[in-house]
């Protein structure tokens, strides 16, 4: 039922998109571009030195799985990584969160889960995820972040805003306000948060944490786009049609405004000014988490490879 929800919430969503007018705003380009080293060093199996070593450290840990906005309408996320995780005895916990929940409630069942945990923990976060996540580390203390984080991972988060958002925000009534509130349980709130002028002074409001975050916690940002018309689908059909259908006519909606964008997040928008980040083109928002088709994209290898960077392997 839930997949089926989703599904009629992507059909009405992108027909609206398609019917608006709507103008961009600009997102600031300011990312330490790390893609060829990402490139030249990425973990392709489990074989190799590097990824043993990696493996053993990661079980030193407890990886934070932190999803997106509704998650659970579109298919079974990170079941790739967990899948791994167990394979290999890593210890992770699904962050106990309210997907269509605010940013600010969130962040705080985030930093409780943190704060509880007898092991470092690393956050491993996609999407509006990302967003939760960081708002907890800019309310938690230099101290408990020092104590209690090892890292920080973000995939295709909203750092500087969606147009979405914009769009949800603007035109929220009728049949997205009906959808957002009766059937999904969610508030206004966690739309607006989302939304590019919201994003650019959260952003510079928290400029001096963000820099200390910067400077003290390794951290990378994950950032993609996918081209018009190349879709990879979920192995679920239901799901997979909702999802290829919401992602294509959002994808050509944020194109038309002149951002290049993985269906749902503008591309310039998934890095934290002055942080690493690795920008890949041909990855849609969906399968970074998910079990989908693209063949010439491996999530697993992604993860491994991004956690390398964040503990120095």
């Amino acid at each position: 039922m839930k997949q089926l929800f989703g599904l009629i919430f992507c059909l009405i969503v992108s027909t609206q998109l398609l019917a608006a007018e709507y103008l961009p705003i600009p997102i600031p380009d300011r990312t330490l571009d790390v893609t060829k080293n990402y490139d030249s060093q990425i973990l392709k199996t489990d074989s190799n030195k590097r990824s043993q070593e990696l493996i053993n450290e990661l079980r030193n840990y407890k990886v934070l799985l932190v999803p997106g906005f509704y998650f659970e309408f579109f298919g079974r996320v990170y079941d790739p990584q967990m899948a791994w995780f167990e394979a290999h005895r890593i210890n992770y916990v699904f962050a106990d969160i309210d997907s269509g929940g605010t940013v600010a409630a969130n962040s705080q069942s985030i930093i409780d889960e943190i704060l509880n945990s007898k092991q470092k923990v690393i956050i491993f976060a996609q999407s509006k995820g990302g967003l939760d996540s960081l708002e907890a580390l800019i309310q938690m203390s230099n101290e408990q972040i020092k104590d209690h984080v090892q890292a920080y991972v973000s995939l295709q988060a909203p750092f500087h805003g969606t147009p979405l958002a914009d769009f949800a925000e603007d035109y929220y009534a009728g049949p997205i306000r009906f959808f957002v509130e009766s059937i999904l349980g969610g508030t206004r709130q966690s739309i607006s948060a989302m939304t590019i002028q919201k994003r650019l002074v959260y952003n510079k409001t928290h400029e001096q944490k963000l820099k200390w975050l910067q400077a003290n916690l390794p951290m990378i940002h994950f950032s993609s786009w996918q081209p018009l018309g190349f879709f990879g689908l979920p192995q679920e059909q239901l799901i997979g049609l909702g999802t290829k259908m919401g992602l294509t006519f959002s994808n050509r909606f944020i194109s038309d405004l002149g951002y290049k964008n993985d269906g749902v997040v503008p591309l310039n928008s998934g890095c934290l000014p002055y942080s690493r980040c690795v920008i890949k083109t041909g990855v849609d928002h969906a399968n970074t988490v998910l079990d989908t088709n693209n063949g010439s994209f491996d999530s697993i290898s992604m993860t491994r490879t991004l956690f390398s960077f964040v503990l120095g392997h």
